[in-house]
């Protein structure tokens, strides 16, 4: 299979899809990455921080310097990680505990509040 000689296991037809990804440098997988955080509930604090990673991860590629275009990138992801950053900015306060004394600060889920 390809220059690169990988191997596909032996399956029944029509079991199962292969999804392959390809591209030069680094950008393809961080877009694949972003786009797999995007798709996540959003309904513990691990979820909400990382849902900050995509931004920020694309950021590096479509900053004004950088080089990149966001005709480079397929689908909808820069707008999706926007998104994702926005609603984890309005979701981590509730899952902080703001108590003067003895905060146990980013908490799993609201309810150990």
């Amino acid at each position: 299979f390809g220059a690169e000689g990988l191997p596909l296991p032996e399956a029944t037809p029509g079991s199962g899809t292969l999804r392959l990804t390809a591209g030069v440098g680094h950008l393809p997988s961080v877009v694949d990455q972003a786009t797999e955080i995007c798709c996540q509930e959003m309904d513990n604090a691990e979820s909400a921080v990382a849902a900050l990673l995509p931004a920020a991860s694309l950021r590096l590629y479509f900053a004004p310097d950088a080089g990149s275009k966001p005709s480079d990138v397929p689908g909808p992801v820069l707008a999706q990680a926007a998104m994702a950053f926005e609603k984890a900015l309005q979701t981590l306060p509730s899952l902080t505990d703001h108590k003067p004394y003895n905060s146990a600060g980013l908490v799993w889920s609201a309810a150990e509040l």
